[in-house]
């Protein structure tokens, strides 16, 4: 591989980490509760986008150098917060459930520490940013579009997949 074909690489990473990450978002706009299992290959989707982020990290922990984790407010209480959503399935009365909450609400998490944690953080977190503020602001118009333009057919409210 030459330098500029590196160079290539190392810069549609983060875009197709963004891309992964937002279609993650867009099948989890479809959840329909513990009966849906849309949530399996949302997070499929999004363990496939944060694997290029977070991979480098992982390759540097198996041969022993440093990763440094900063020690922040915002660390502290994700981790404690997963800690707290891992431990809980411990004492639920109804595992499934529970299991399929805990499986999304750890996207929370592995996505902040995926992009924490890897080598080139700016990278990846500015891709994401703009990928899911491109797919917010496309829902966005579609829920003006359904109370405004489609108002007859969605009766003058945002609903699917809004609701």
């Amino acid at each position: 591989m030459g330098e500029g074909e590196i160079e290539t690489y190392v810069m549609i990473r983060p875009l197709l980490s963004a891309a992964f990450i937002v279609a993650a978002f867009i099948i989890s706009l479809f959840f329909e509760g513990a009966q849906s299992y849309l949530y399996a290959p949302a997070l499929l989707l999004l363990l496939a986008g944060l694997l290029p982020a977070a991979l480098p990290s992982m390759n540097a922990l198996r041969g022993h150098e440093a990763v440094i984790i900063p020690r922040t407010a915002p660390v502290f209480l994700l981790l404690a917060f997963w800690v707290y959503s891992t431990v809980s399935l411990l004492w639920s009365l109804t595992p499934f459930p529970s299991l399929v909450t805990y499986l999304v609400l750890s996207c929370l998490p592995l996505t902040f520490f995926a992009l924490l944690l890897s080598p080139d953080k700016t990278r990846f977190a500015r891709a994401a940013q703009l990928a899911l503020l491109a797919a917010l602001t496309m829902l966005g118009i579609w829920a003006v579009l359904q109370t405004t333009l489609l108002a007859d057919r969605f009766g003058g409210r945002a609903s699917h997949p809004l609701l």
